[in-house]
C-alpha cells in the first residue's frame, strides 16, 4: 500500500516537472515598427476591450514600453485648471507580449489576451534608448 503511494506521488511528480518546459511563457515587448496598420489594429483592439469608451492612442503607442495605462481624463475647472478631485475608477493597463513568437496585448485587469496580427513585435529591452 506504501509502495502505490510513494509510485503515485513520484508519477504526479515527474508529471508536474514536465510542465514547466512545455509551458509558454509571455515575454515583455515593444512594436518593432509603427505603422498605420499597427496603429489602427491597437486602437480598435484598445476600443474593443473597452467599449463605450472613447481612448486616444498617441502615434508611437507601445514603441518604448511594454506596459499601456488608461486613465480617465481629468476635466479642467472653469478657471483652466484641473480637477484636482480623486479618481473614482482604478487605470485600465495593457501589457504588449510575445508569446509562441506571436504578439498579443494582454489586457491586464481582465487577463483578456488579443492577438495581434498587423503588429510586428520584438522582445522589450531593459536599457533604454
Amino acid at each position: 500500500m506504501i509502495r502505490a503511494a510513494v509510485l503515485v506521488s513520484l508519477a504526479a511528480s515527474a508529471c508536474q516537472a514536465a510542465l514547466p518546459d512545455s509551458a509558454t511563457e509571455d515575454v515583455p515587448a515593444v512594436v518593432a515598427e509603427s505603422n498605420a496598420a499597427n496603429l489602427i489594429e491597437l486602437r480598435e483592439v484598445v476600443a474593443k476591450a473597452l467599449p463605450h469608451r472613447p481612448v486616444l492612442l498617441a502615434d508611437d503607442v507601445l514603441t518604448k514600453s511594454s506596459l499601456l495605462v488608461v486613465e480617465r481624463r481629468r476635466q479642467p475647472r472653469i478657471e483652466g485648471s484641473l480637477d484636482a478631485g480623486v479618481a473614482d475608477e482604478n487605470p485600465e493597463r495593457f501589457r504588449l507580449v510575445l508569446r509562441d513568437g506571436e504578439c498579443e496585448l494582454v489586457h491586464v485587469n481582465t487577463d483578456t489576451r488579443y492577438r495581434l496580427t498587423e503588429t510586428r513585435c520584438r522582445a522589450e529591452t531593459q536599457a533604454s534608448d
